[in-house]
């Protein structure tokens, strides 16, 4: 049962900044942490989760976003061809276009300079599982010419539900489009499932050396 609706805890209730409040629920906050208020006043679970980013924020900011200019597929023109052992044979030949297509997977807002440098692009993955029900996967790619600009700024983004395999090509794609962008991969458990898939069509993955004495 939410407090708003409880007979006496919802007493004398008002709003502050179009959220509702009472003296019972101030009286309750008092000491104690935006998560633990989330999580046992507001019953408000996205926020009890302890996100790295302000939700609120990250919400007011969805609205700022602009339209993309396209929505649409990435397509080889020049597929991968693999060997007996699964790896790509061909991987400085592969091409890859772009169809506009409303149901598409990807979003795009700005479209590949080919006549920058070959590693201007860069490509973020965050991986899932990609099962119905649970967490979605996520990239983006940046232009890492700054331009003047602050931050760089995002040029496409892809979110959705894919196994490793999936996910692996549409980011293989991602960079041979975006001029054969650097790919960052999320190490987690499902992450070392697409590197593996992704390592055998793309060669221009980030990965992090650790040296060790002795």
């Amino acid at each position: 049962l939410h407090w708003t609706i409880h007979p006496k805890k919802s007493i004398g209730l008002y709003q502050v900044g179009g959220k509702k409040r009472s003296p019972w629920y101030a009286k309750e906050t008092l000491g104690q942490d935006a998560q633990w208020i989330a999580q046992e006043l507001d019953l408000d679970f996205k926020k009890s989760g302890a996100p790295v980013f302000d939700l609120d924020i990250v919400s007011q900011k969805i609205t700022e976003c602009k339209t993309p200019l396209m929505i649409g597929d990435l397509e080889w023109r020049v597929s991968p061809k693999f060997d007996e052992q699964g790896n790509c044979t061909n991987q400085d030949e592969l091409r890859v276009d772009f169809v506009e297509n409303t149901t598409g997977k990807w979003k795009v807002w700005k479209f590949p300079d080919k006549n920058k440098w070959r590693n201007q692009y860069c490509v973020s993955a965050d991986c899932s599982e990609g099962l119905e029900g649970h967490n979605y996967s996520s990239a983006s790619v940046l232009d890492r010419e700054l331009n003047g600009n602050k931050f760089p700024e995002v040029c496409a983004t892809l979110h959705g539900l894919f196994d490793a395999d999936l996910y692996a090509t549409e980011l293989a794609k991602a960079g041979v489009f975006f001029n054969f962008a650097w790919i960052a991969v999320e190490r987690n458990n499902h992450g070392h499932s697409v590197i593996l898939a992704l390592a055998r069509i793309y060669r221009h993955l980030y990965h992090k050396d650790i040296f060790t004495k002795g």
